[in-house]
C-alpha cells in the first residue's frame, strides 16, 4: 500500500456495535461440523460438569482419548454406525486386530465403549465424550487458524467474532509483499457490489474499483478518512480516477471525520476484514458467513451516516 494513516485506531463506536457482532451460534463448515467448536445444546440427561478446581481425572481423560487417532477413530465408528463386531473395525482402518482390542478395551474401560453379543457400540458417555471431543478440535483448529490474526492485533479494534465465522486468513509474507494486495484485488475483480472502507490509501485498490466502476458499472460506496481524501486530492493520478468516480451514476464517495479500526470490503457474496497495526495492514480475514456480510452492511451504513459527501468534504 502506498500510503498509510498515522496507525488506524478503534473509534468509539467499534464498542457499541460489538455485543451486536459476537454471534452466539456457531456456522456450519464444510466438515459438517460447527464453526469455532460451538458449544453443543445442553442435554439434561448429561452428568454435571466436572468443578473447576478438580479436573486432573478429567484431562487424564481428554488426553487418554487424545493420544490415540485409533481410539478416536473407534469410538466415532461406533457412535455413527454401531454396534460393530472387531474384525468389522479391524477392516474399516485396516488395522491390526491386536491393536483393535487393545482400543476397544481401553475404552471400555472408560465406560465409553460396551460389548454385547460380540458386537460393540458406543455407550450414551461415550456418544457425549465423541461429540464434544469433535467439538473442542473445531475450537482448536479455528484458534490455530485465526492466531495470526490476533497475535499482534488489538482485539477490541475487531467488532465481529470471528471464532463463529468460517474464514480465510492471509499475513504478510516477506516473499511475497503484495500478497494481500493482490487478494484484496481479486475480490474487487468482477464484483458488481461494493460497500468498502479505506482506511489506508492503496493504489491497486483504487485503480481495480475505477475499473469496476466506469468499465462494468458496480455499484460503489467508498469511505475514506481525511487523510485518505488529502491523498486522493494531491496526487494527480488519484484526482483523475476519483473524478472518473464521482461522475458514474452507481459509486459514491464519502469522508468520515475519524479513523477506521479495519479495511472493510463488502462484496456481494464475500466480506474482506483487512487488520490494521501501525499503519500498516496486518491480516486479510476473507469469509461468505451470512453474518459477516449482515454485520458488514450494518457497519458501513452506520459510518455513513456520519460523513460527509467527497465534493463537499
Amino acid at each position: 500500500m502506498d500510503e498509510a494513516t498515522n496507525g488506524a485506531q478503534p473509534d468509539e463506536r467499534s464498542g457499541e456495535r460489538a455485543s451486536e457482532a459476537d454471534g452466539s451460534a456457531g456456522t456450519e463448515r464444510t466438515d459438517g461440523g460447527t464453526a469455532g467448536g460451538a458449544t453443543p445444546q445442553a442435554d439434561t440427561d448429561r452428568p454435571t460438569p466436572t468443578p473447576v478446581g478438580d479436573r486432573s481425572e478429567a484431562t487424564g481423560a481428554v488426553e487418554f482419548l487424545a493420544r490415540s487417532g485409533t481410539r478416536v477413530r473407534i469410538l466415532n465408528a461406533l457412535v455413527a454406525s454401531g454396534p460393530l463386531t472387531r474384525d468389522a473395525l479391524q477392516r474399516r482402518f485396516d488395522a491390526a486386530r491386536t491393536t483393535v482390542q487393545r482400543n476397544l478395551d481401553a475404552l471400555a474401560d472408560r465406560g465409553w465403549v460396551r460389548e454385547r453379543n460380540r458386537e460393540y457400540d458406543a455407550t450414551a458417555a461415550g456418544e457425549w465424550v465423541a461429540e464434544d471431543f469433535r467439538h473442542l478440535v473445531r475450537t482448536v483448529d479455528t484458534a490455530s487458524e485465526l492466531a495470526p490474526v490476533y497475535e499482534h492485533v488489538d482485539t477490541e479494534a475487531v467488532d465481529l467474532n470471528l471464532r463463529h465465522v468460517d474464514v480465510s486468513v492471509t499475513t504478510p509474507d516477506p516473499a511475497d509483499p503484495l500478497k494481500m494486495i493482490h487478494e484484496q484485488v481479486q475480490h474487487i475483480e468482477g464484483a458488481e457490489y461494493l460497500r468498502m472502507l479505506f482506511p489506508l490509501t492503496c493504489a491497486q485498490a483504487l485503480a481495480a474499483l475505477h475499473e469496476q466502476v466506469t468499465e462494468a458499472g458496480a455499484d460503489l460506496e467508498l469511505l475514506v478518512t481525511p487523510v485518505v481524501a488529502e491523498n486522493l486530492r494531491s496526487e494527480a493520478d488519484y484526482r483523475e480516477m476519483v473524478a472518473d468516480l464521482q461522475a458514474a451514476e452507481t459509486a459514491s464517495l464519502w469522508v468520515y471525520d475519524g479513523q477506521f479500526p479495519y479495511y472493510l470490503g463488502r462484496y456481494a457474496d464475500t466480506v474482506e476484514l483487512g487488520l490494521v497495526e501501525e499503519g500498516q495492514p496486518a491480516a486479510l480475514v476473507a469469509t461468505e458467513d451470512e453474518r459477516a456480510r449482515q454485520w458488514a452492511e450494518r457497519t458501513v451504513e452506520e459510518y455513513r451516516a456520519e460523513a460527509t459527501p467527497f465534493e463537499q468534504w
